[in-house]
C-alpha cells in the first residue's frame, strides 16, 4: 500500500508540473521594420492608445516629412509589442512564431536578408507586431530568441 500511494503521489506531481509548462500560441501580425531608435529598452508593450501615440510620434520625427505609416488603434483584444532582436549575419529577421510558456511571452525569430538595406548592416531594427490574445499579455515576460532551435 505504501508503493501504491507513493507511486500516485508522484503521478499527481508530475501532472501538476506538465499542466503549468504548455505552450500556447499566440497569434500575430508582424506590422512593420522601423530602422532607427524607438525605444531605448529592449522591448515595450503597447497596451493603451496614448502609448502608441506616443510611438507613432517618434515614427513620424524620424520619417520626416515622408509618408508615414497609419497609428494603429489599440483595443482590448489586441496590444501591441516593440522589440529590439539581435542580429548576428543577416541585415534583418523574420518572426517565426509568438508563444507563451510558464507566462513568458517568446517571440522566436530566424535570420533573413532585407533588400531594401545594406548588407553589411547590423543596425537592429524596432519591430511593431500586434498580438492578438491580449489576455495572456496581464502577468508575463517578454523574451525575444534569436533564432530557433
Amino acid at each position: 500500500m505504501k508503493y501504491f500511494s507513493v507511486f500516485v503521489l508522484i503521478l499527481l506531481i508530475s501532472c501538476s508540473f506538465q499542466t503549468k509548462s504548455q505552450k500556447v500560441n499566440v497569434g500575430f501580425e508582424d506590422i512593420y521594420h522601423h530602422y532607427f531608435t524607438l525605444t531605448p529598452e529592449k522591448y515595450v508593450i503597447i497596451d493603451s492608445q496614448e502609448k502608441m501615440n506616443e510611438i507613432s510620434s517618434s515614427i513620424r520625427k524620424n520619417y520626416r516629412g515622408n509618408r508615414s505609416p497609419p497609428i494603429p488603434q489599440v483595443t482590448a483584444e489586441e496590444k501591441y509589442i516593440v522589440f529590439k532582436p539581435v542580429l548576428k549575419n543577416t541585415n534583418d529577421v523574420e518572426i517565426d512564431k509568438v508563444e507563451v510558456l510558464n507566462q513568458t511571452l517568446y517571440i522566436k525569430t530566424k535570420p533573413a536578408e532585407n533588400p531594401d538595406r545594406s548588407r553589411s548592416s547590423r543596425f537592429s531594427p524596432n519591430i511593431l507586431i500586434k498580438i492578438y490574445t491580449a489576455q495572456i499579455l496581464k502577468k508575463v515576460i517578454i523574451n525575444t530568441q534569436k533564432q530557433i532551435e
